[in-house]
């Protein structure tokens, strides 16, 4: 499996980086996954929620987990998540 997070929280100052990708799972528009992390250069784990809203209208989400942070998210503001499965 491979894939690459980097996630930026200028409000809090937290840059993460994925280190490795441990775990994928998709289902029905949404997908979750997880993996090792560095945070402003030190370890962590993360877990990334993402779904796909079906209806016209309606609004993807995003959230994520990071160790010892709280769990940030919400509506995509612009764009949109697109999940697949081969």
């Amino acid at each position: 499996m491979t894939g690459q997070l980097e996630y930026l929280d200028h409000a809090r100052n937290i840059s993460v980086r994925s280190t490795w990708i441990t775990g994928l799972s998709v289902s029905d528009g949404e997908a979750t996954f997880a993996g090792n992390c560095t945070k402003n250069g030190e370890p962590c784990t993360f877990t990334v929620m993402l779904s796909h809203a079906v209806e016209t209208g309606a609004e993807d989400r995003f959230a994520i987990e990071i160790s010892g942070e709280p769990t940030v998210g919400g509506p995509i503001a612009s764009g949109s998540i697109n999940i697949r499965s081969k």
